[in-house]
């Protein structure tokens, strides 16, 4: 067991109890200051039992909340932490946690990708939003959207609202769903295009072919510039998209066939099941994506349906 100074509270942890000032716990946290009450039976008897919680866990926790202290918050301890005081609502201690934890990735170099992506569901999983950014600005930044799409924590703690997250430190403020459509489109002025490609595969792609192959006509190809419209904004589609971009890119056979297939088909498809599920679609976006056309100096040239038949 171990006591405080000033201990006047027993609280009995799943590998042992420890003894500590009932008024940090009250003051610190409104969950411990209900716990607390005097209505309670629990704090009649001086005692509560947190059976879920460790020794180790809950000092740590509490030797941060007294007033005086001096010990320096770690990536290692934070990650402790941050789960417990999120339950216990200590706010101040939560929002050092958060700050502790962005700092590290904000370090991280394009080798720590796979570490991002655990990052980002931690992150979401207790609300910290400084560290959601900073997975978000590393993705971005790095052009590793697989980093969250292929990590299956961070895609089920994914949002919709995450692919349109602007990374302020860019001069033209790109988005996940930005960075994404300049990779399957193979756009040669953004993110990606033929630097993209060189680093990808060692040789550039030839400019102007996807735009070619998917504005023919008769053909059901759709407008390059409607895919980021709306199934690049919803994770579910993001992810499919993705999926076609690497399967693409690992195929092999004739290099026209092989082209046609990945726009017309296998995007294709992921457009049209966007549109038939998505109710009333184009209203939806549309005031959206004219405020994203001008940013970006895109012509709004939409025809009259989504899809060229």
């Amino acid at each position: 067991m171990k006591r405080s100074m000033d201990a006047d509270l027993e609280v009995l942890l799943a590998d042992g109890r420890v003894c500590v000032d009932s008024v940090v716990l009250r003051l610190a946290s409104p969950v411990f200051k209900a716990m607390l009450s005097t209505d309670m039976t629990e704090s009649r008897e001086w005692k509560i039992s947190l059976p879920d919680k460790t020794v180790e866990a809950f000092q740590l926790l509490y030797d941060l909340l007294l007033p005086a202290t001096a010990k320096e918050i770690t990536p290692k301890m934070a990650e402790t932490i941050a789960p417990l005081a999120k339950e216990y609502c200590v706010d101040g201690l939560l929002t050092k946690c958060d700050s502790v934890l962005c700092d590290q990735i904000s370090r991280f170099d394009a080798s720590d990708a796979l570490n991002v992506g655990e990052k980002f569901a931690f992150a979401k999983r207790y609300g910290l939003n400084r560290m959601i950014a900073a997975a978000l600005d590393f993705v971005v930044l790095n052009r590793t959207p697989g980093t969250l799409f292929l990590h299956p924590e961070a895609f089920h703690a994914m949002e919709d609202c995450d692919l349109s997250y602007k990374v302020p430190s860019l001069k033209q403020c790109f988005t996940l769903s930005q960075v994404l459509h300049r990779m399957l489109t193979f756009s040669s002025h953004y993110i990606g295009g033929d630097s993209y490609m060189t680093y990808m595969t060692g040789y550039p792609e030839a400019r102007g072919w996807f735009e070619a192959i998917s504005d023919k006509k008769g053909q059901g190809g759709f407008y390059r510039h409607f895919l980021g419209r709306g199934p690049l904004r919803q994770k579910e589609f993001a992810q499919r998209a993705l999926m076609c971009y690497l399967n693409f890119m690992a195929s092999d056979g004739n290099e026209q066939a092989r082209r046609e297939k990945y726009v017309l088909c296998d995007l294709g498809e992921i457009f049209r099941d966007w549109q038939a599920c998505t109710d009333s679609a184009y209203l939806r976006y549309k005031d959206l994506d004219d405020k994203i056309d001008l940013l970006e100096g895109f012509p709004d040239h939409r025809p009259n349906s989504f899809l060229s038949t």
